[in-house]
């Protein structure tokens, strides 16, 4: 088992092989709590051309360093609390990582209105299996499909 923020943790990890086995060159991405900036450098590195990361603790210098030690420039880091503010995103995004809780994941969803955004793909990750079928009938219920499901460990 990893830490967070290491891409050493099962979730971080499943994260990773999802991200590099697709294309993400020219596409705008949200990454909801980023910590160190790990899913948000691996879409740069794989071509992403905007990538906004935010996490409700200070992330900013790691995640812009961490940037910088891959060679990557278009990773935002900002820290924000996204359950409490609406934030002014893209009017387009391809893809959304969260890799927190079902509730948190359904609270941001909700204020930042990005299920009526009709954003392309989400990555959710880091919810407990018991709390799974109801995050699934959430997206189904919203017009979404489910087009892969991982799970390592708990």
């Amino acid at each position: 088992m990893g830490g967070f923020g290491t891409g050493a943790h099962e979730t971080t990890k499943d994260c990773l092989r999802m991200i590099l086995g697709n294309d993400f060159n020219g596409k705008t991405v949200i990454d909801v709590g980023t910590c160190s900036g790990v899913l948000s450098i691996a879409s740069a590195l794989k071509g992403a051309e905007t990538v906004l990361a935010f996490d409700i603790q200070p992330c900013e210098r790691e995640v812009s360093s961490n940037a910088e030690l891959n060679k990557v420039n278009d990773v935002h880091p900002f820290q924000r609390d996204l359950i409490a503010e609406k934030i002014h995103t893209p009017v387009k995004i391809d893809w959304v990582f969260i890799n927190i809780g079902k509730d948190e994941t359904i609270q941001i969803l909700e204020k930042q209105d990005f299920i009526d955004r009709k954003v392309t793909h989400f990555l959710i990750s880091g919810v407990v299996e018991w709390s799974r079928e109801k995050l699934t009938e959430y997206f189904l219920s919203n017009g979404y499909q489910l087009i892969d499901w991982k799970k390592s460990n708990e």
